[in-house]
């Protein structure tokens, strides 16, 4: 019985080591989500958990949101998801971008809303995060 309870006494302990390691059978970690009015503050989030930043977007003017390229410990997770709001007019709706931490270390994210076809022009609307992976 001792031993019982020294073997999985053991099992818990590892899998707490592992940071968001799971136990089979469980239900995954919820991703963390962040929207626009987060931008500018620290945002802290677990090695290997999924973070996820909705970004209001209207596409029907032509409008997306752009990544500017940067190095640290957050790997994009495909391309952004759109959805819209059909019950507004004007077809708003939302950008879904999704990173999961891979390493501990700092990121910064720079999005820009702007027209694809306007390289030339300011962007419409920046916004800035800051994601500590640890």
């Amino acid at each position: 019985m001792i031993r019982i309870s020294v073997v999985l006494m053991a099992m818990v302990v590892a899998a707490c080591a592992g940071g968001l390691s799971q136990m089979p059978g469980t239900p995954p970690v919820p991703a963390l989500m962040v929207g626009h009015e987060d931008a500018g503050r620290a945002i802290v989030v677990e090695p290997r958990r999924k973070l996820t930043i909705r970004l209001p977007a209207n596409h029907s003017e032509g409008y997306s949101w752009f990544l500017s390229p940067s190095d640290g410990p957050l790997v994009l997770q495909g391309d952004p998801f759109y959805t819209e709001d059909r019950s507004v007019g004007g077809a708003r709706g939302a950008e879904y971008w999704s990173f999961i931490g891979e390493r501990a270390g700092t990121q910064n994210l720079h999005f820009e809303y702007r027209r694809p076809w306007e390289k030339d022009k300011p962007a419409a609307r920046t916004l800035d995060y800051s994601v500590n992976v640890h």
